[in-house]
């Protein structure tokens, strides 16, 4: 695969599939950043994906982990601007692909500091994000950071897993 995370993230493309030579019919990608709108903006492109492939089964569960992972892309990677010299602010992109016994939810952002599932404090606010992924996920984790961009943050939802 000849094209970079960083090439993905920074590109007005909405359909990572045809860069990444993956089926269209089982991949969509949307691109958002740091502004109020873009948790409400990924749940609908997540809503209307899951309908058009028919995996309404998917959609209570994929809003509830791509919501902590877009949540967790614009606390941890888009708030801060981005590096210095940046000419537009920084960017990630929720992706869906569908799999014949599944559906994986990737957040791709900029930032190279990997996600950790830590304990939350009690009484505190905010922290369980993860643990929300993991519960309700078969599986979960990152791809590590290359030299020149950030991670790819993602969960596998299981066919036998979710409610028909």
């Amino acid at each position: 695969m000849t094209t970079t995370l960083k090439s993905l993230l920074h590109s007005s493309h909405h359909d990572w599939g045809v860069a990444l030579g993956l089926s269209t019919s089982h991949f969509a990608a949307v691109r958002f950043g740091a502004d109020p709108q873009s948790p409400a903006r990924t749940r609908r492109f997540l809503h209307r994906t899951l309908r058009e492939w028919e995996l309404d089964r998917y959609v209570e569960v994929a809003t509830a982990v791509s919501a902590e992972l877009v949540a967790n892309a614009i606390q941890h990677a888009l708030r801060d601007g981005g590096p210095p010299g940046e000419a537009c602010p920084p960017r990630a992109w929720l992706a869906l692909i569908g799999k014949e016994h599944g559906l994986v939810c990737a957040v791709a952002d900029p930032s190279p500091v990997p996600p950790v599932c830590a304990a939350p404090r009690d009484l505190a606010e905010s922290g369980r994000g993860l643990h929300i992924v993991a519960a309700l996920s078969e599986t979960w984790g990152f791809s590590p950071p290359s030299r020149q961009a950030g991670k790819t943050v993602w969960a596998r939802l299981a066919a036998h897993l979710v409610p028909l």
